[in-house]
């Protein structure tokens, strides 16, 4: 099977400053944001960090609550404005027929 990248990106409004929106998003747990819906998992957790989530190659592992995981690596950041990643594993083959899926998050 070939494996394709299906862009995301994260959209959403607030009147916070887009410093303050940043320092708020990168380091969020993810498992109180997202979770289960309709088909797709919920994140249950994160494992294996390797550092801070706020500089690119950090990586780590999220594990859904269906029992897949994802690996992720950080591969962009804007301090005070965004940040890109990519992630690789289920349930984005498992779901999608993709084997990996990018985001991008600006603020």
């Amino acid at each position: 099977m070939t494996q394709t990248s299906v862009p995301i990106t994260v959209f959403a409004r607030t009147t916070s400053s887009p410093a303050h929106t940043y320092q708020v998003i990168v380091p969020i747990d993810l498992a109180q944001v997202f979770k289960l819906w309709g088909p797709l998992p919920g994140v249950a957790e994160m494992r294996d960090q390797t550092g801070t989530w706020n500089r690119p190659e950090t990586s780590r592992q999220t594990w859904f609550t269906d029992g897949s995981e994802a690996d992720e690596r950080l591969t962009e950041t804007a301090e005070g404005h965004g940040f890109a990643e990519t992630s690789a594993g289920a349930p984005f083959t498992a779901r999608a027929g993709q084997g990996c899926s990018s985001a991008c998050v600006g603020v």
